[in-house]
């Protein structure tokens, strides 16, 4: 998990269809689950059948099962996920190790998002640097007040990367 703190931004496309797949399981299941057993009890009414009868009521317990358990493995996991990522944890060096970088990645709403967080939610500005044409400018993940900011919420697939560190940054704030 560890490798997330700065892998999540090349792993966003992964990432999107984990949750694109979560998102059609989620809702997918329990549509299917009542469509099956629906049309297994009209066959099995149509038949008129006693024994039809008894063997739809057995499948369409299996098949609630079978529901049930997927969605216990879904929350189990997520669980076990959120009680890791709460646990404060060290290395052999007596290091604080971040444990709640799958988190973060899991949250990106975007390819841009997981970069800053790459940056490991840095909120330190860059240093300062002056354009050619003479304004002074400061890169960071936050308005910097007095300072004209551009970037963040208002173009959000756009960051920037400061040339000297590699970090990139949501907003770029001028002096005004």
């Amino acid at each position: 998990m560890f490798f997330l703190d700065s892998y999540c931004a090349d792993l966003y496309p992964i990432i999107k269809i984990a949750k694109i797949i979560y998102g059609i399981i989620h809702f997918g299941v329990p549509i299917a689950l009542v469509l099956f057993i629906t049309i297994d009890f009209a066959k099995a009414v149509i038949s008129n059948n006693e024994d039809v009868m008894k063997k739809t009521q057995g499948v369409a317990i299996k098949r609630l099962i079978y529901a049930v358990a997927l969605f216990l493995v879904f929350s189990l996991v997520s669980f076990v996920m959120n009680v890791i990522s709460d646990i404060e944890a060290n290395d052999l060096a007596g290091n604080s190790l971040d444990t709640e970088s799958w988190v973060a990645c899991w949250k990106c709403t975007s390819k841009s998002d997981c970069k800053t967080r790459d940056n490991g939610g840095n909120n330190t500005p860059s240093k300062e640097r002056t354009d050619k044409y003479g304004k002074t400018y400061q890169y960071s993940n936050s308005k910097i007040p007095g300072m004209d900011c551009a970037g963040g919420a208002d173009d959000p697939d756009n960051y920037f990367k400061d040339p000297d560190t590699g970090n990139l940054y949501k907003w770029r704030c001028t002096k005004k």
